[in-house]
């Protein structure tokens, strides 16, 4: 763990001295305290009071977008990818907050899924350390894997007896539940906002279910019973599928021009299909093989 500490201590260090003062003359810097040379820096600088009563009363807008292009010159300069130090920093800041939130989340019972929303506000748009034009092309694949992995790691928590058991109600919950949060989503759409329906359903089935991603976290976290959780977790996993065959057979019917009730069942059913036969054909042997494994040392963990 101290080995770990110092080499992150050292990173630290190599990037404030490679990225921040690379084009500084630290030997005008030699016997002068920080706050000489802070004062010296403000003198040479000075920042331009601002208008209380003035319509261009904006010194905290352009004082964030010079944090900006200052962050950006640093981190990315001409390119779009930041260099390797900013993206183990940032990387770093978002394990620390993780696990901040979720130490906060023991306390209070707030989600710690909301801390990594505003640390992501707050290194994109406000900030601007991560450009979202640099990231559009890799998030599809970090998102899948972060889905696989939260998935799986559910699966492995649940117990299949338990899962029948609590089948029914998950059913009716999703049923019940996904049908009147995108009915509520899609009525709100198309008469508060005058969209089409094909589009306000849409939306609904998009934003109207639980995520399994948000919903198989929490439920390793919070005090509530075995049968409980086996429901609320099998409820979320097939909220997922029914919002996306429901999105996907809306984009079709939006590009077809047509809607198709054929579609959307041939369209389940071959979603139930596969998942069936790639669960049961990868995931019986694959049980196996951990049964095996379960217990070997590996000398690259």
């Amino acid at each position: 763990m101290n080995l770990v500490f110092l080499a992150l201590l050292d990173n630290f260090v190599s990037f404030f001295r490679d990225e921040v003062f690379s084009n500084v003359d630290t030997s005008e810097l030699a016997g002068r305290n920080v706050r000489d040379v802070l004062k010296s820096y403000f003198e040479e600088n000075p920042i331009s009071e601002p208008d209380p009563g003035g319509s261009g009363y904006n010194f905290l807008p352009e004082g964030i977008a010079n944090l900006q292009n200052i962050l950006a010159n640093l981190s990315f300069g001409d390119s779009l990818v930041a260099s390797a130090p900013i993206l183990l920093l940032a990387a770093s800041v978002v394990i620390i907050m993780g696990v901040l939130g979720e130490a906060f989340f023991k306390k209070t019972g707030i989600p710690d899924i909301l801390f990594l929303m505003v640390l992501g506000i707050v290194i994109g748009p406000v900030l601007g350390i991560i450009q979202p034009e640099a990231v559009l092309k890799i998030v599809p694949y970090f998102a899948a894997v972060a889905l696989i992995i939260i998935m799986f790691d559910g699966g492995l928590n649940l117990h299949i007896g338990k899962v029948l058991k609590t089948a029914h109600f998950a059913v009716i919950l999703v049923i019940v539940g996904f049908a009147i949060s995108v009915g509520i989503v899609a009525a709100l759409a198309h008469y508060g906002l005058g969209w089409e329906w094909i589009d306000s359903i849409l939306l609904g089935s998009i934003v109207g279910g639980s995520s399994s991603i948000i919903v198989f976290g929490l439920v390793q976290k919070i005090h509530i019973s075995d049968d409980a959780k086996s429901m609320l977790s099998f409820e979320s996993a097939l909220t997922d599928i029914f919002a996306v065959i429901i999105a996907f057979v809306l984009f079709e019917a939006m590009l077809s021009g047509e809607f198709s009730l054929d579609l959307l069942g041939a369209t389940i059913g071959k979603a139930i299909m596969v998942g069936l036969v790639l669960g049961l054909g990868v995931g019986i042997p694959w049980m196996f093989v951990i049964s095996k494994l379960k217990n070997a040392q590996h000398s690259y963990m």
